[in-house]
């Protein structure tokens, strides 16, 4: 991620904290905050066949797939399957 693009979540995140923090301070205001997630950054030594993944998709069944120049994965949540050229 680029710094520009940090930089533009960061502001979001605490435009949304203040908006937050502004509407219970008012009180009578639903309360909706969002939740933040955790980034988790794999390559090459979590399993993935290659460093630079092309293409991402989503199954029915929750599975991430992800397209390689060196083959194809499938990540269950927990490990990547790979299945190579």
């Amino acid at each position: 991620m680029s710094w520009g693009r940090w930089n533009r979540a960061r502001a979001c995140v605490i435009i949304a904290a203040a908006q937050c923090l502004i509407a219970v301070l008012l009180g009578d205001i639903p309360v909706v905050c969002a939740q933040q997630l955790s980034i988790r950054h794999y390559d090459k030594r979590d399993g993935l066949p290659s460093n630079r993944v092309e293409c991402i998709h989503q199954d029915a069944k929750g599975y991430l797939w992800f397209g390689t120049w060196e083959g194809l994965s499938r990540f269950d949540g927990y490990r990547f399957t790979s299945y190579g050229c």
